[in-house]
């Protein structure tokens, strides 16, 4: 399952840095979490790992120690430069924010490869679904370290070997979905895991 993603809100991990108002992508995302609910899915697990939003883990270690700067670097200047398409977005804040938080990426990167499947799962920074991304009350700071920093945990997950990566979704919820910023799509975290296995073609058995 390939899931379509609006916009690359960081440089950082080597995409455009193309902004989109939260506010609006917020919406869109209320408005499918409330189609979902008219769906039928599948009864709620429960998450081997912590998998609760109010477990610290080492995204929130570092957001504690770059956090003020990064509000600072994330305040538009009357000198930034802006692109307009495809979005409006201001080129010279996307720079500074990117410059700011490479240093604490770094860090976490390097401490994610110490630490098993089971503790990168529950390291990752998850809302209640359907409706966290609309309800929560992160700062665009908070929510662009979780969000950065879930896709560096989900890669360092896909280079461990097929068979630390067996039973993943398991180690997952149905009640919970990961904090990805205005480019999300909202999804139960056991599917977004589902989907690393897919991206590396583990398909037949592996979920289980």
């Amino acid at each position: 399952m390939r899931r379509l993603h609006l916009c690359l809100y960081w440089c950082v991990l080597g995409g455009a840095p193309l902004s989109v108002t939260l506010t609006q992508m917020r919406a869109c995302l209320f408005i499918y979490a409330l189609l979902l609910c008219g769906c039928s899915r599948s009864p709620d697990k429960t998450a081997a790992s912590g998998g609760s939003p109010q477990t610290p883990s080492i995204l929130d270690e570092g957001l504690r120690k770059y956090s003020n700067a990064i509000v600072h670097a994330q305040q538009e200047l009357l000198t930034d430069k802006w692109e307009e398409r495809p979005f409006r977005c201001n080129i010279s804040r996307d720079e500074r924010v990117s410059a700011v938080a490479k240093p604490m990426f770094d860090e976490i990167k390097a401490r994610l490869k110490d630490l098993s499947v089971t503790s990168l799962v529950a390291s990752l920074k998850v809302v209640a679904f359907p409706y966290g991304d609309v309800t929560n009350q992160f700062d665009d700071a908070s929510e662009y370290v979780y969000s950065v920093g879930n896709q560096l945990i989900k890669n360092e997950i896909k280079t461990r070997s097929p068979e630390q990566l067996r039973g993943l979704p398991r180690l997952g919820s149905d009640k919970y979905m990961l904090v990805e910023g205005p480019q999300g799509f909202p999804l139960p975290l056991t599917i977004q895991l589902q989907e690393i296995l897919e991206d590396l073609g583990l398909t037949n058995g592996w979920s289980r």
